[in-house]
């Protein structure tokens, strides 16, 4: 169901790209969506829509778990190939994925193209046991190890402000 959902999304966005997306304007009923309200619409149906299939399969992952030990282990195997099952989670999933894609064409009219970069950040953390529910932890982060230059999208000074470069932090957390 994630194919088709990318492809609508895709199909969609083509759509209200189109010339022929003038068409609708002389509708009566149509009123054109401003881009602000479409991307809230779009992030909320998103959002809620991951959320129930986290909730929904972790509530499902622990009903299987508890039935595998008084029922035997191919109620596990027998579950998850159910159909009502899996067309339940693929439609979480088909329009968390179809928000995603038309999210992130959802412009308004002012907004300009910024580049896109890849962040590479690392955490390496190590915990030492000084007592009774006491621990030390000794850590070191680093963001932006390739030290990328990247501007931030959503900033009205973006092309003369870019975001912080390389930075690694040392530290040590203690609790007592």
């Amino acid at each position: 169901m994630a194919t088709p959902a990318v492809a609508l999304g895709a199909l969609t966005v083509w759509l209200d790209a189109a010339p022929a997306a003038g068409l609708l304007d002389g509708l009566s009923w149509y009123q054109a969506a401003k881009p602000d309200g479409a991307r809230e619409v779009l992030s909320t149906i998103a959002g809620s829509m991951i959320t129930v299939a986290g909730v929904v399969f972790s509530i499902t992952i622990v009903a299987i778990s508890y039935a595998a030990s008084q029922y035997g282990p191919r109620i596990r195997t027998n579950f998850m190939s159910d159909r009502g099952n899996q067309f339940t989670s693929g439609t979480f999933i088909a329009t968390f994925l179809y928000c995603l894609v038309v999210l992130r064409t959802v412009k308004s009219r002012d907004e300009t193209r910024t580049n896109g970069y890849n962040m590479f950040n690392a955490t390496r953390c190590y915990r030492l046991n000084v007592g009774l529910r006491k621990s030390v932890e000794l850590y070191a982060r680093g963001t932006d190890l390739a030290n990328e230059l990247a501007f931030s999208h959503t900033s009205f000074v973006k092309d003369q402000s870019p975001l912080r470069g390389r930075n690694i932090v040392f530290g040590m957390r203690h609790q007592f």
